[in-house]
């Protein structure tokens, strides 16, 4: 029974100061927590600070963030590329290169409940990151990880979010840089004429609609949103033709609504 009580009391001071996140050695202890409960049984903001810390000691100055807890990165001195002074830059000359932070900070929650606590996109973006093992965990709720920055499925994620959250000059951007990486990448293209559609830069979004055309001319999301930006345009004729051919596209491939 003294065995037991000490084997108790030494885990609970290995804990320090993550407690929040303690499991006991029996449930695998707090390692192994995630894979009996999620959510604020692990993180409820307090791995922030440490989070910082764990910046300042390996000098990263700005990192990427899919965060979970209530907390707020910014308080605790974070500079996250996808904090909202970052989206709500509205101005960004188009080409000015935006720097793609190295390392992504994952809660835990979304790394291994992605399926319970995210919509289904950016579950697909968490997988397209193939980030295999973390580098380091933050009081067992934050999990970092070093990302390929010559990979243009990275610059093609951090515009998804940035665009997500209605930052679209930055997001256009590194769309941009994902394309300088992979030019012939037709989706690339599709996303950010959306994003310069949004912005009302018609020609920009004309240009890329027809770049992914040009990739894939049986695109038909691309034929439709270019439709579309034609019909606002009121370049009538243009814009039927790319509708009926979105229209066939669709019913060819049985998805006609």
């Amino acid at each position: 029974m003294l065995g037991l009580g000490l084997w108790y009391a030494a885990s609970s001071l290995a804990a320090y100061p993550n407690y929040l996140s303690y499991f006991n050695e029996l449930a695998g202890g707090a390692k192994n927590g995630h894979r009996v409960l999620l959510d604020s049984n692990l993180d409820w903001g307090q791995g922030l600070k440490q989070l910082k810390r764990w910046m300042d000691d390996h000098r990263v100055g700005k990192i990427q963030t899919l965060y979970f807890g209530v907390g707020y990165p910014k308080y605790y001195g974070i500079d996250d590329l996808h904090s909202w002074a970052n989206v709500e830059r509205r101005w960004i000359a188009p080409g000015e290169d935006i720097e793609l932070p190295e390392h992504l900070a994952v809660s835990a929650s979304y790394f291994y409940g992605s399926e319970i606590y995210l919509p289904k996109e950016m579950q697909e973006l968490l997988r397209s990151y193939k980030l295999g093992a973390p580098i380091a965990t933050i009081g067992h709720s934050i999990l970092i990880f070093r990302i390929d920055r010559t990979d243009s499925q990275a610059y093609r994620n951090a515009a998804f979010i940035m665009a997500r959250k209605g930052g679209f000059a930055a997001a256009a951007n590194l769309y941009r840089q994902a394309l300088r990486i992979e030019p012939g990448q037709r989706a690339t293209h599709y996303n950010l004429a959306n994003v310069l559609a949004l912005q009302k830069d018609f020609s920009a979004a004309a240009k890329h609609y027809r770049a992914a055309l040009e990739i894939d001319p049986k695109f038909a999301e691309a034929h439709e949103s270019f439709a579309r930006l034609l019909a606002a345009q009121g370049k009538k004729e243009q814009a039927l033709r790319h509708y009926q051919e979105a229209l066939r596209l669709m019913k060819e491939s049985g998805a006609a609504r």
